[in-house]
């Protein structure tokens, strides 16, 4: 965004000679110096930027207020159309225009379009009253660290060779179901919501290359193996960073901003236009109270899977947002916070274990257990099927050592597993000749070495 300051210095001396023209009503060959003063003056004056705003209709308010939260990354003008009542479309063009020759907007082109950008003078002065407060006893829902948790049972699918692609590069229907089904969690919220956990965590694991191709199968990268062994703890880091990048142009500071501005549960139509301004691909249903998932702007769906947001819900649609208590602490230190996990093995062959233990542990017990549930704290049981087919994926016995090192398995389930483990790492192929002796003595002479 620019200042006024740096726009006005960029002016050609006609232009900006109309320009105090129009704001002081006189011409005549004035200093260059003087002329730019006087202008940066009237235009930069706060008193008449609040008149002009106090006197605009809604819809005119909420386009100048959605242009100033896009930051850097502007809208254009079908984009605005879709914030303005239909009746008011042919207006909204004359309307920009006009915040334009105010200097209220600017105007660049990309691709041949036009992009409306604000000035860094007038930031927070176009704030829109909230519609009410939300409901206040009602509880939150966050999704916690199940988005972490998502990805390495993705990656344990591909491991066991479970995920297929078709000839066109999708992913095939029965793989595609078996994640779906596999995400109860979200799908607890809407169905849509599974889908778009899936697209999240494909569109991250391809951007890092975290899957490679081998005829119609997917497998890990050893990008991933070597992510998960030496960083898998910052994993929900390293999404965030992946998303920042894509959604917010890698700017943490714009989204620190848009998320202060719901450091205090909002009701959930003014909320969204915060983050609309990131994917302005749909029309915000204005007239509802309460949303559906899939109402919702994209970026603020991502934001409660990666935990930055938490919701409120009534009657299956989203009511209110506000920060959550990871959001606050981002927002604080630019780092989220890392939860110990827990872990405990029992007797009857369940593992007890928290959705925010280290990855690289998830992982590998996704691959050789079955999971019985999708919440904070999972519960996997190992079968001796499910066990030595994880084996069958290629997982290294020292995985496997760090592994039983991380569980600490009662005696019972140590030996079986020692049992397991023996049956695959410990047969082994060899090429052996044997002997064959017809003469006694040369053979207890041989037996004595």
């Amino acid at each position: 965004m620019f200042d006024l300051k740096s726009f006005f210095d960029g002016m050609s001396k006609p232009l900006l000679r109309d320009v105090h023209a129009r704001a002081y009503g006189k011409k005549g060959l004035l200093n260059n110096a003087p002329i730019q003063s006087e202008v940066l003056t009237y235009f930069s004056d706060r008193d008449r930027v609040a008149k002009l705003f106090a006197h605009m209709e809604p819809w005119q308010k909420r386009c100048l207020n959605l242009v100033y939260h896009s930051a850097s990354r502007g809208l254009t003008y079908n984009e605005l159309r879709l914030t303005v009542p239909v009746a008011k479309n042919k207006e909204l063009r004359t309307f920009l225009l006009q915040m334009c020759r105010e200097f209220l907007l600017w105007r660049s082109q990309a691709s041949g379009v036009a992009v409306y950008h604000g000035f860094t003078d007038f930031a927070h002065s176009f704030e829109i009253e909230l519609q009410g407060a939300p409901e206040s006893s009602k509880p939150y829902q966050e999704y916690g660290s199940l988005l972490a948790w998502h990805i390495c049972l993705v990656l344990s699918l591909a491991k066991r060779g479970e995920l297929r692609v078709n000839t066109n590069g999708t992913l095939n229907r029965r793989s595609y179901q078996m994640c779906i089904d596999a995400f109860t969690a979200s799908g607890k919220v809407s169905a849509k919501a599974s889908e778009n956990e899936l697209t999240l965590i494909f569109s991250f694991l391809t951007q890092r290359e975290w899957l490679e191709q081998e005829n119609s199968f997917l497998y890990p990268s050893e990008a991933a193996y070597e992510f998960l062994r030496t960083s898998g703890f910052r994993l929900h880091q390293y999404v965030l960073t992946w998303w920042l990048e894509v959604r917010f142009r890698n700017d943490a500071l714009h989204l620190k901003r848009l998320l202060r501005c719901v450091a205090e549960p909002r009701c959930v139509c003014d909320a969204a236009y915060l983050v609309w301004v990131m994917d302005p691909s749909c029309r915000i249903l204005e007239s509802n109270r309460h949303l559906a998932w899939e109402y919702l702007p994209r970026p603020m769906r991502e934001l409660w899977l990666i935990c930055l947001l938490k919701f409120q819900f009534e009657s299956g649609k989203v009511s209110a947002i506000a920060v959550s208590e990871v959001g606050r602490e981002w927002m604080a230190s630019s780092v989220l916070p890392q939860n110990e996990g827990q872990v405990s093995m029992l007797p009857n062959f369940d593992l007890v274990v928290s959705a925010s233990m280290s990855p690289q542990l998830l992982f590998t017990v996704a691959c050789l257990a079955k999971v019985k549930n999708d919440e904070a704290f999972l519960c996997f049981n190992f079968e001796k099927e499910t066990y030595i087919a994880g084996l069958k994926s290629d997982i290294p016995e020292s995985d496997m050592e760090q592994l039983i090192a991380w569980i600490k398995p009662p005696e019972n389930v140590l030996s079986t597993f020692r049992e397991w483990n023996a049956s695959f790492y410990g047969a082994k192929v060899r090429t052996v000749r044997l002997l064959k002796i017809d003469d006694l003595k040369i053979l207890g002479e041989l037996t004595r070495f």
